[in-house]
């Protein structure tokens, strides 16, 4: 099964990550929220491998889903990567996800040393 990027999101909880599989029947979702220190974090990845465990309670990760996992938890922690980054975070971003983007590049309080950089030709 394969997973395409969906929607990349940033409100005023924090920003959601949405993949849907080929088929439609899926989806994967990766949730970050910003720190008291002004940092982000991934707080949840889920999709087809996350289940209940035996008491109904606790999560477990389902069994015949590690390829998917791993391709969504790679792509999940690259944009946490991008989140955090001192400076490239908004090209990292613009280069790797190919879906809708909303209210992340033109948030005024991401990518700051980005912007900063542009203007002085630092990167491009």
């Amino acid at each position: 099964m394969k997973f395409n990027q969906q929607i990349l999101l940033k409100h005023e909880y924090g920003i959601t990550a949405q993949w849907i599989s080929d088929d439609f029947s899926w989806t994967a979702v990766a949730t970050y929220q910003q720190n008291e220190t002004k940092k982000w974090s991934l707080v949840n990845c889920n999709g087809p491998w996350t289940g209940l465990g035996p008491e109904g309670k606790s999560l477990t990760i389902m069994p015949g889903y590690e390829d998917e996992r791993s391709s969504i938890s790679s792509e999940a922690t690259m944009l946490l990567s991008a989140f955090n980054a001192y400076i490239g975070g908004k090209k990292i971003v613009e280069i790797t996800w190919n879906a809708p983007v909303h209210g992340l590049i033109e948030d005024p309080e991401m990518f700051v040393n980005d912007k900063e950089a542009e203007a002085d030709g630092r990167i491009q």
